[in-house]
């Protein structure tokens, strides 16, 4: 089984170069720089490697079950959820006046991309 590396440095010339994040970004926030993005990549990297990557092979091959009503998901799957909403992952791009981070959409949608 080969092991799944986050693709930081496409990610970086997507959103920088392609999608244009400083200009995505202008009217929000200028707090939101290039060092800031690689930043929040860089440890998103490392919960995608870390974390959820390994959970690919358990997911195959337990899944998920429903018992009366209830869906189980296989083992880890519940913790690495729980490690993602609380490192904050959840609400990058959420509104800061509802507990979001106000970080540009695009930003968000690559970490759960990646």
């Amino acid at each position: 089984m080969s092991e799944y590396r986050y693709p930081l440095n496409d990610i970086l010339f997507s959103l920088n170069d392609i999608a244009g994040l400083a200009r995505l970004n202008a009217h929000r926030s200028e707090d939101v720089d290039h060092e800031l993005v690689e930043a929040i990549l860089t440890e998103a990297g490392k919960l995608s490697e870390q974390c959820i990557a390994p959970l690919n092979h358990s997911g195959d091959q337990e899944g998920s079950t429903v018992i009366d009503g209830n869906v189980h998901e296989a083992k880890g799957f519940k913790e690495a959820f729980r490690e993602y909403v609380e490192g904050g992952w959840s609400s990058l791009a959420g509104s800061e006046e509802f507990g979001g981070q106000g970080l540009p959409f695009a930003l968000a949608a690559a970490v759960n991309e990646g």
